[in-house]
């Protein structure tokens, strides 16, 4: 394969990958920062409990989404690894979620609906940002140079792409 074909067909999968990877995204972003609105400002939870449940609801939702679509054409860990590594990473962009919010609301002292949902997509974007690269690189794993990814139970798994000779 000459060097030209391996770079549109690496770029072709990129996009194909970062456009299945928004609208999974937006669909956990609208069950994410739907749910804690509803939760926070109708039901009353506090801000943080709200968010957490509303974002673990999107966690799985997402999962789902992106094994089964987003990243089908890479190699797939066992389900249960696959998910805890998962879990852990947007337990990691939950954190940089509440961040902003715990910011927005101790620190700035801003405690409305709207304060509370524009640091909601502050914190949704900074975590995206960290788990787009990390699903990459832990979880959704490659596949080594000249496996087929229609044959994921032959295939080596490496966790980087390899360099182009």
């Amino acid at each position: 394969m000459s060097i030209v074909a391996d770079l549109h067909r690496r770029f072709a999968t990129l996009i194909a990958e970062l456009t299945r990877f928004g609208l999974i995204g937006t669909l956990g972003l609208i069950i994410d920062l739907g749910g804690a609105a509803a939760l926070h400002g109708k039901a009353g939870f506090g801000p943080l409990i709200a968010k957490a449940i509303s974002a673990s609801a999107a966690t799985v939702v997402s999962y789902a989404g992106h094994r089964l679509w987003t990243f089908r054409h890479r190699a797939c860990q066992g389900l249960v690894r696959g998910w805890l590594i998962f879990f852990g990473l947007n337990l990691i962009g939950l954190v940089i979620s509440l961040l902003v919010i715990a910011f927005t609301t101790n620190v700035l002292g801003q405690r409305s609906l709207a304060a509370y949902n524009g640091a909601q997509v502050v914190g949704v974007l900074l975590g995206m940002l960290f788990r787009y690269w990390s699903y990459k690189r832990w979880v959704f794993l490659a596949f080594a140079p000249g496996q087929a990814a229609l044959l994921p139970e032959e295939a080596k798994l490496t966790s980087a792409p390899q360099p182009l000779p």
